[in-house]
Formats: structure tokens, C-alpha cells, sequence
């Protein structure tokens, strides 16, 4: 028995599958050498992963105080055009450009709208209504 189990264990190391080599050289590549502040890295371990991925710049998560005016901050499939009864497949209402979120402190975010993928994008503005706070 002693030499059916010693053959079967020499056989069975034989056949095991070695794991790849590692190093730099062997790291999957992240599919773009560029991520912006919507790649949300927002720690230096979280840039070392990308870094030893292949990226090459990295701009900081819109949590580290990035200036997002102008910039989208958010996408959704609730359309607040739909809930209103404004979906221009059904009705009409006003533009897109005509839609703003307002925030407690004033601070003005465009709502802009993507009807073929029924979907809206929300975008922080740097214009603040006239008399607001902000």
C-alpha cells in the first residue's frame, strides 16, 4: 500500500498545474491607461493597483474636493421627465436645458436626458440661482 500511495502522490504532483509566473511583466492590463474621477480611486493602494495594472494617469475621486462643475455626478434610470409626465415619447414639456436640481445649500446640478437609453444624467453646474446662498 505504502508504494501505490507514493506512486499515486508522485503522479498527482506531476500533473498539478504550476501557477503562472507573477511580476510586473505578467499583470493583467486595465483596459484604458487613463481613469478620471469616475474610476473613484481615492487611496494611494487604490492607485498602486491601477498603476501596476498600466495606468498611467489618475485623476482623484470627486470625494477628495475635485471641482466637479461642469462634470456628470450622477446617471440614473428614474427620469424625473417620465414622473412628471414630461417623457417626450407621451407629452411635451420643457427642454432639457430648462431642468435643474437645487440642493440645500443652493448649489445648481443640470439634468440632462438620454431618451434613447431611458436614462438621466445629472451635471453640477457652477451658475447658482441669483439670490441663493451658493
Amino acid at each position: 500500500r505504502r508504494t501505490v500511495l507514493e506512486a499515486l502522490v508522485r503522479t498527482r504532483a506531476a500533473n498539478r498545474a504550476l501557477p503562472p509566473p507573477s511580476g510586473p511583466d505578467r499583470e493583467p492590463r486595465f483596459p484604458a491607461e487613463r481613469l478620471d474621477y469616475l474610476g473613484n480611486v481615492l487611496n494611494e493602494k487604490a492607485a498602486a493597483f491601477y498603476r501596476r495594472h498600466g495606468v498611467q494617469e489618475i485623476e482623484p475621486a470627486a470625494e477628495s474636493g475635485l471641482d466637479l462643475a461642469g462634470r456628470k455626478v450622477m446617471t440614473a434610470r428614474y427620469c424625473i421627465r417620465h414622473q412628471l409626465g414630461w417623457c417626450r415619447g407621451r407629452h411635451s414639456g420643457p427642454d432639457a436645458e430648462d431642468l435643474f436640481l437645487v440642493d440645500e445649500d443652493g448649489r445648481r446640478f443640470e439634468v440632462r436626458f438620454d431618451c434613447q437609453a431611458c436614462r438621466m444624467e445629472v451635471y453640477a453646474t457652477c451658475k447658482p440661482l441669483s439670490g441663493d446662498r451658493g
